[in-house]
């Protein structure tokens, strides 16, 4: 699991323990979303800050 913190953080959330590392930091505020093609994708608030799509490849394994 990925979740994106106020602080512009992107950690990677273990399932089973909670245990969390940093991942990227997003560029504004905005949201992410895993995508099924194996990218995390981050999309700005356009009424707060207009940018651009943008994505990160995923590890492949804990």
């Amino acid at each position: 699991m990925y979740a994106s913190l106020s602080t512009l953080e992107v950690v990677r959330v273990h399932p089973f323990t909670g245990a969390a590392w940093s991942f990227e930091t997003m560029p504004a505020k905005g949201r992410v979303a895993v995508s099924p093609s194996g990218a995390l994708w981050f999309t700005p608030v356009k009424y707060l800050n207009v940018g651009a799509l943008q994505s990160w490849p995923l590890p492949t394994g804990l």
